[in-house]
């Protein structure tokens, strides 16, 4: 049975694996808040910054900060919400998603895992990646 201290070292391992993963040579890793944000406007189009602090666990503040960087590097738009006109509705530009995650999210993790985990053998490795498809499909 995984305990509960060891599900976090997992969670850790899984996040600096990702991250490996979809970035480039010579880009600095991205802080976990923004990785948290841009993946809760990913799965949330249309979403507002109160709702992604609700979300996340992370600050409002700290939320607007990432959004108007992400609004500056392109990545995300806003639109003025109908409903309520004083809130952003918070997307994906369709370039980013492109990108970000058609390519970058569809790599595998096959090499980092082996980096992150030298001890174990090609077939360790696969059975891990197995179980995470597992995991990512139940999710």
């Amino acid at each position: 049975m995984v305990t509960v201290g060891e599900l976090f070292r997992v969670a850790r391992l899984l996040r600096e694996v990702a991250v490996e993963a979809a970035t480039e040579p010579g880009e600095g890793s991205p802080s976990p808040g923004l990785v948290a944000v841009t993946d809760d406007v990913a799965h949330h189009d249309g979403t507002t910054v109160g709702e992604i602090a609700a979300r996340t666990g992370l600050a409002q503040s700290f939320v607007s900060k990432v959004i108007a960087q992400l609004r500056d590097g392109g990545m995300i738009e806003l639109a003025v919400d109908e409903a309520d006109r004083r809130r952003n509705r918070i997307s994906v530009t369709q370039a980013a998603r492109i990108e970000v995650f058609a390519d970058r999210g569809s790599r595998t993790v096959h090499e980092p895992l082996k980096e992150r985990l030298p001890g174990l053998s090609d077939a360790q490795v696969a059975r891990i990646e197995a179980a995470l498809d597992l995991l990512a499909r139940a999710l």
